[in-house]
């Protein structure tokens, strides 16, 4: 059994706006978990980068002396 009473005193609102203070606080956190994303991606690539570093240094080494 569901109880509940209409108020004719209230309004009811159009739409749901959600206070600054939230919108503020969501996207502070949403940054910061872009920016930790980004560091555990390059730390997860960084051997990858080094390999590209050497094949390219190989490659100018290769042609400088040949």
């Amino acid at each position: 059994m569901d109880l509940y009473q209409i108020s004719a005193n209230q309004k009811d609102p159009d739409t749901y706006m959600v206070p600054f203070a939230d919108q503020a606080v969501n996207n502070l956190d949403y940054s910061w978990r872009f920016i930790k994303g980004a560091f555990f991606v390059v730390r997860a690539l960084w051997p990858l980068f080094i390999l590209i570093q050497a094949v390219i240094s190989g490659v100018k080494w290769q042609r400088k002396k040949g």
